[in-house]
Formats: structure tokens, C-alpha cells, sequence
């Protein structure tokens, strides 16, 4: 399983501003849904308890040169959780912002890799 991409400045703008900090103030915990074309935030849909959320987002508008693979018909899905990455995207955004300078200053890269537990035998 591999993803990166880079998120675009409105991608960034939506994320931080908008869908997280909404996200976190109805629960801690987030499924995101990664396939070819699109990207979604599944909130409380497995536990049915409260409110239920599902944001879907073209690959497009989040990211820049987008590239996911996997086993599973180029589908990812993960646990996260909400705060954590709003903490990395809002601390990312300020180093950004401080010493970046250059044609790629405003690129923030997204990078999931596989990480295997201290026991685990899968390859």
C-alpha cells in the first residue's frame, strides 16, 4: 500500500479551516477512504452512535499529483485520528509559511507507508 500526494492550497484552506475543526468537535475519530478518484471522511458510521458524517471530496480538489496503490484495487482505508491531524496539517501550514520560499513553498506532501508491528511476519 502506498499514497502521496500534495495537498493544493485550497486543499489546505478546507482541510484546516473548515471540515477538520467540524470533524473534531462531533468525535475523535475518523475512517478515511482513499480509492483512484476520490478521498472520504467516514465519522461514527461503524458504531452508529450520535451524529453520522460522510465528506467526499474529488482527488482534485485536495491534492496535486496523486498517486495511491494497493493491493485491494488501488483502495486505502485507515483509522485516524482527527486531532492529531489537524495538530500536523496547522504546524506544517506554519513552517510553511515561515521559512518556505522557492516555486514549491506552498506544497505540503502527504505520505502514507504500511508500517508493520514489531511482530509481525506480513511482508
Amino acid at each position: 500500500m502506498k499514497f502521496k500526494a500534495f495537498l493544493t492550497e485550497n486543499g489546505v484552506n478546507l482541510l484546516e479551516r473548515r471540515l477538520l475543526p467540524a470533524l473534531d468537535k462531533m468525535g475523535k475519530i475518523c475512517h478515511l477512504f482513499l480509492n483512484r478518484d476520490r478521498v472520504f471522511f467516514l465519522h461514527n458510521l461503524l458504531n452508529g452512535d450520535g451524529v453520522q458524517s460522510i465528506a467526499q471530496f474529488s482527488k482534485e480538489a485536495l491534492f496535486d499529483d496523486y498517486r495511491i496503490s494497493s493491493q485491494y484495487d488501488d483502495c486505502i482505508a485507515f483509522t485516524l485520528d482527527i486531532s492529531l491531524l489537524h495538530r500536523a496539517l496547522r504546524s506544517s501550514v506554519s513552517i510553511c509559511t515561515e521559512f518556505g520560499n522557492g516555486p514549491t513553498a506552498n506544497r505540503l506532501q502527504i505520505k502514507l507507508a504500511k508500517k508493520l508491528t514489531k511482530n509481525s511476519t506480513q511482508r
